[in-house]
């Protein structure tokens, strides 16, 4: 009996032993699990910088792009772009489609007449006119006709060509002449000058034409220069034929 007890207190000596080892073998097992586990989470090293959550700013010493357009050099001249004021004698006289001293000259050149042009002096203006073109007509070289047929050295006569601002006021002055004697003209006061009246001795009987912004007056009596302004000009407005 005696025996049997030893046996059984061995026994659970033996048993409450290995219980014993098996609990610390499970505790060291888990707190060395945790350790591991713990020495796997690596803490960001101090040393190392986290990334700038902003845009890298540009480095200071890079230049940023020159958007400015470059200046035109100090010596170097900007073109012209104002036109090219007309001459104090010419202004007003090409406000028409066409120059019509030209338009008369080429006619008359076409026509087989020779033509010299003179420009008169503003004390020379008539009919208040801006500017006025006188060309002195003659007979071709291949006429012999030194007398000329009005008898006035030569030549058949005058154009004279009186230039306005446009063709509206040169209807205006137009209106000034009388119509069946235009060696008559008058014309009422206006505001930067004093009532015309005048008559005028002309040499030779004379047309008046009304061109563009022009007056057209022809003094002289040879029927090929009016047939070469009739067909051009139309018929003067002065005189009036009865």
């Amino acid at each position: 009996m005696k025996q049997l007890l030893s046996i059984l207190l061995t026994l659970a000596l033996l048993s409450a032993l290995v219980t014993g080892c098996a609990e610390k073998n499970v505790t060291d097992g888990v707190t060395e699990t945790g350790g591991e586990t713990a020495s796997t989470e690596e803490e960001p090293d101090a040393g190392t910088e986290e990334p700038d959550a902003g845009t890298e700013e540009p480095d200071a010493g890079t230049e940023e792009p020159d958007v400015e357009t470059e200046e035109p050099e100090a010596g170097t001249e900007e073109p012209d772009v104002e036109t090219e004021e007309p001459d104090a004698g010419t202004a007003g006289r090409t406000v028409g489609k066409v120059d019509v001293t030209d338009l008369v000259v080429e006619l008359l050149f076409q026509e087989g007449f020779q033509v010299e042009e003179t420009t008169l002096g503003a004390e020379d203006y008539l009919y208040r006119a801006d500017w006025v073109d006188e060309l002195t007509v003659y007979p071709s070289p291949e006429e012999d006709d030194p007398e000329g047929e009005d008898g006035t050295g030569g030549s058949l006569g005058t154009v004279q060509i009186f230039h306005y601002a446009d063709s509206q006021r040169a209807a205006e002055v137009a209106g000034g002449f009388d119509p069946a004697d235009p060696s008559l003209f008058s014309m009422e006061a206006e505001e930067d000058g004093e009532a015309t009246a005048m008559v005028v001795d002309f040499v030779a009987p004379i047309r008046l034409y009304l061109a563009e912004n022009c007056i057209v007056l022809y003094c002289g009596d040879s029927q090929g220069v009016e047939d070469t302004l009739d067909g051009e000009l139309g018929a003067p407005f002065a005189p009036v034929d009865e």
